[in-house]
């Protein structure tokens, strides 16, 4: 019973530690495909979260609504990016969280 109870054990700390190094690796991987803070860049965002199911990543206005924002990038994680905008009429201290789900394209300038 010792012995079952020894090897579960070792079994349990071996699956923990490969879970953690793989999840470790995609986000080093992610992170290295993802644009560098302080750039220009235009996201487009996700047809569906526009009502429109099949919709080229194109930027421009859609439905009367553009779909895409213009920014800086100024942080971002697994999860969000974060934009500093660019037009006239926004402040310069206001910030831009969007979630990495609703992107479909990020052109950098």
């Amino acid at each position: 019973m010792v012995l079952l109870l020894a090897l579960l054990v070792i079994f349990w700390s071996g699956f923990s530690y490969w879970s953690e190094y793989s999840e470790n690796a995609a986000r080093v991987a992610r992170e290295r495909l993802a644009p560098p803070l302080g750039v220009r860049c235009q996201v487009v965002f996700s047809g569906a979260d526009l009502g429109i199911e099949n919709m080229s990543p194109a930027f421009g206005t859609v439905n009367g609504v553009e779909n895409f924002v213009l920014g800086t990038i100024i942080d971002q994680s697994e999860r969000w990016i974060v934009l500093a905008p660019q037009s006239e009429g926004e402040k310069a201290t206001e910030r831009i969280w969007i979630p990495r789900e609703r992107v479909m394209l990020i052109r950098v300038e």
